[in-house]
């Protein structure tokens, strides 16, 4: 990949649709960020005849070519579901939303960065993304977000679940009240391109757990724990779909590195913001929760809270889903059923899960990007482990 990008390639058509004006690119400033897919850019520009000069700063997310091999997919399709997302899933759901004349604080869209722009390449016939494809995204830092330096305190937490559930009753309602419209717009960008590479799937998720274990005196506890990762693994690899009640568009790598917030001047949590895509999913709403939940939370808040956390996703999720006409159809999303879902889905995501609190935890990384480990991932993988297996 190129690292001394000078300009984006078809940046002045991507303005213009934006605008809906004929626009005239002055300049260009561009910054490679922490890798050179991802770049962050100041665009000046004229607006059809008018005399002074705007200025709109962005991030831009470039398709990631790999020059160590001809062709890599999981790269291409990455970076066309995150594309497909912005360009087709999120309009949609927010158009339905606004067909039903639903508040604007609870459109789809506003989970996201604003999008400017998104194409796979500049030529319009092309179905796999090129060197020309860019995401191109309003710059969250420019308007005072901030990615999360620590694990999250209770009030952060609520707020991004909250902004979980409405991602997730979205999909879930439309699915129950116009199926066909769903399977139309939505189900073509779930099935187009596979991403089969799964984040943090290097890592021995047994090794990491038994070591741990060893070093607490709990090492008559391998072998079930070691039973309940093999069954993870097996579910996840399967993905063996028996009832998806609960299934929707689900991020499927929800964590603090894929979340930015807005504090207000007291230092309180404000807003939250969703990024980075790639990795959604037609799955589990409980898969995305849990995930976050013990990747991201401030390890004592989810000690004395986790009963009370998971009402309150419970509560926000079924408050966003009567906000639509679904009447009867909203007879199987009980609490009861919601908590049987959660132990259920917990023994099937412990395997991700373990291997993400190894990044989401550590002290640094060794020369081959190893993470280094510490007592923070003990104590948070023991915590998640009698929590999700229910060990007393």
């Amino acid at each position: 990949m190129d690292t001394t990008k000078s300009k984006i390639t078809g940046l002045r058509m991507i303005l213009c649709n934006y605008y809906s004006y004929k626009v005239n690119i002055v300049g260009e400033q561009l910054k490679t960020l922490d890798k050179p897919t991802c770049i962050a850019l100041i665009a000046r520009f004229r607006k059809d005849k008018q005399t002074y000069v705007e200025a709109l700063a962005c991030f831009v997310k470039l398709c990631e070519i790999d020059m160590k091999i001809t062709i890599n997919t999981d790269n291409l399709a990455g970076f066309k579901k995150e594309v497909d997302f912005y360009r087709f899933i999120i309009p949609f759901l927010t158009d339905y939303q606004r067909s039903l004349v639903m508040a604007y604080d609870d459109q789809y869209y506003l989970s996201f960065p604003e999008c400017v722009g998104a194409t796979i390449s500049i030529l319009s016939d092309r179905e796999i993304p090129d060197e020309t494809g860019a995401l191109v995204l309003l710059d969250l830092k420019d308007m005072g977000y901030t990615s999360p330096n620590a694990h999250l305190d209770l009030k952060s937490c609520k707020l991004v679940l909250s902004q979980m559930a409405k991602m997730h009753a979205a999909p879930i309602a439309v699915k129950l009240v116009s199926l066909e419209k769903f399977k139309a717009q939505v189900v073509p960008h779930l099935i187009n391109a596979r991403y089969r590479k799964k984040p943090y799937g290097h890592l021995d998720a047994r090794t990491l757990t038994a070591d741990v274990l060893k070093m607490n005196d709990l090492s008559d506890l391998i072998s079930y724990i070691n039973s309940v990762i093999e069954y993870s693994k097996s579910a996840t690899e399967l993905d063996i779909i028996e009832d998806d009640t609960w299934f929707t568009l689900c991020h499927s790598n929800f964590n603090i590195r894929n979340l930015m917030i807005k504090y207000d001047p007291t230092g309180n949590p404000h807003s939250c913001k969703i990024i980075d895509l790639k990795y959604y999913s037609y799955s589990h709403c409980c898969d995305d929760l849990l995930f976050f939940l013990f990747t991201s939370v401030d390890i004592d808040v989810l000690i004395e809270c986790y009963p009370s956390i998971l009402d309150y996703y419970y509560t926000e999720l079924i408050l966003n889903l009567n906000k639509y006409p679904i009447g009867k159809k909203a007879v199987p999303y009980t609490k009861e059923h919601f908590l049987e879902e959660v132990d259920v889905q917990g023994q099937k995501v412990l395997t991700q899960i373990i291997q993400a609190q190894a990044y989401t935890t550590c002290e640094g990384y060794r020369e081959n990007g190893e993470p280094i480990l510490g007592p923070l991932f003990t104590k948070r993988l023991i915590n998640t482990i009698f929590t999700v297996l229910n060990i007393t």
